[in-house]
């Protein structure tokens, strides 16, 4: 859903590892994303989506990463030619 890819933009834009995925921050980043609300708690529903779905990996406590650095690329190109345009 739309939270789980504001989940994964997060991490997926991160050099190393993403941490913060559940901080008031993140929330505010994601309301912004998929325009309605975020609360904190709704976070992790979506991040245990994205780790059931293979797409992410819990690196250590509060740490994730994009589980396929080609997956990583290809959003970080995608991304660099939204801005482009």
């Amino acid at each position: 859903g739309g939270l789980a890819t504001a989940v994964l933009e997060r991490i997926a834009a991160t050099d190393g590892d993403a941490s913060g995925v559940f901080s008031a921050e993140a929330a505010a980043e994601y309301t912004k994303a998929i325009g309605r609300e975020v609360r904190v708690e709704e976070i992790q529903p979506g991040v245990n989506d994205l780790l059931a779905a293979n797409l992410i990996m819990r690196r250590g406590h509060g740490m994730y990463g994009v589980t396929d650095p080609f997956v990583q690329e290809i959003w970080r190109e995608k991304k660099a030619l939204e801005d482009r345009d």
